[in-house]
């Protein structure tokens, strides 16, 4: 919901109703983006974790896991968005993107890096602290994961711009032939 409404230009988020069917498909969407987006660290998790080590490499697994997320989430999210499937993971569109809007990405990474930081310390001190960190650090997760999935409504928003600028070819002047 928040990148949706934030990258159609609205500054105030809908939120779906208490019905679960209501925002499953949603919900699908988003786990289905996450889990393609950390298949390299799914693949390390099972290797290490085949060969008895994962206690020892889970920081790595979990390292790994974050850098997914920030760097090719957004990719396959926006995807996603932009051919209205769960099964479009990558978007020809999107891609070109990144020569088209590539200030808008540099932005969008400049904040989502920091997202990760957070991510990550946020993720470590919660699986090893105490019930009384968590409840402090719960809502420093949460705010930055509306801060992550604002930004990529955002991101979404401009490429949607881009886009409609140039699907749209101008017309000659009348008086003049096309080349």
């Amino acid at each position: 919901a928040i990148t949706r409404d934030t990258g159609s230009g609205g500054k105030q988020i809908s939120w779906p109703s208490s019905g679960f069917t209501e925002w499953m498909l949603e919900g699908i969407t988003v786990v289905i983006a996450v889990a393609f987006s950390c298949l390299p660290a799914e693949l390390l998790g099972t290797i290490t974790a085949s060969a008895g080590k994962f206690p020892a490499a889970w920081p790595y697994v979990f390292a790994l896991a974050t850098l997914c997320l920030v760097t090719i989430h957004p990719i396959v999210m926006l995807s996603m968005m932009h051919g209205g499937s769960n099964f479009s993971l990558i978007s020809m569109a999107v891609l070109r993107s990144f020569s088209l809007a590539h200030k808008y990405w540099v932005t969008f990474y400049q904040v989502s890096f920091f997202c990760g930081i957070v991510f990550y310390g946020t993720g470590r001190f919660l699986t090893q602290g105490s019930l009384s960190m968590a409840m402090i650090l719960s809502p420093i997760a949460i705010a930055n994961l509306f801060l992550y999935y604002r930004m990529l409504g955002w991101l979404g928003g401009h490429l949607a711009e881009l886009g409609e600028e140039t699907d749209e070819t101008p017309e000659p002047p009348a008086n003049q032939a096309a080349p």
